[in-house]
């Protein structure tokens, strides 16, 4: 218990201190670091400087260099906005055509109710003695259809059962 005590104020006074001289390492030991790093930046000690110190890795990038760089980069961010112009535009083609689909099928739809409508206010003026007669000739004829398929069902069952026996029979 004592060790983890001791540990707490010794890392307590440790982060103190290092805060304290951050200004300081930064104006003495920081342009020592950063010649260092810029000299020798594959090494294991300009990594661990890397890490404490925030160095600019274009400080002794010739302005030539540092001008082509940002336009290239300008001129990849250009291509990547020209590529999404277009692909905007394209999904506004998509949805133009999506809207005159749906334009031209509401006008069939109104056409097809308008239709319906003239047909049910022809209807409507069909007395009511007519369409009875109209239901029982249907009738009629679904009644025709019921018995001819009964009779259809009963000879199917009779000739497979007949063929069932001779296959029997003679196999």
């Amino acid at each position: 218990m004592g060790f983890e005590i001791i540990g707490a104020l010794l890392s307590a006074v440790l982060g103190l201190l290092f805060g304290v001289f951050r200004p300081l390492l930064n104006k003495v030991i920081f342009p020592k670091a950063e010649k260092y790093y810029i000299e020798n930046p594959e090494t294991r000690w300009s990594r661990v400087l890397e890490q404490i110190f925030i160095f600019n890795k274009d400080k002794n990038k010739p302005f030539k260099e540092k001008l082509a760089s940002s336009l290239a980069t300008l001129k990849n961010a250009t291509e990547e906005i020209d590529g999404v112009i277009e692909e905007i535009s394209k999904i506004s083609r998509e949805k133009q055509q999506t809207i005159e689909n749906l334009e031209s099928t509401l006008t069939e739809l109104e056409t097809q109710e308008s239709d319906l409508k003239e047909k049910i206010s022809a209807m409507e003026k069909v007395p009511v003695e007519s369409l009875k007669h109209f239901e029982e000739i249907l009738n009629k004829g679904n009644k025709r259809s019921a018995i001819r398929d009964y009779v259809i069902f009963i000879f199917g069952i009779i000739l497979t059962t007949i063929i069932a026996i001779l296959l029997n029979k003679f196999m």
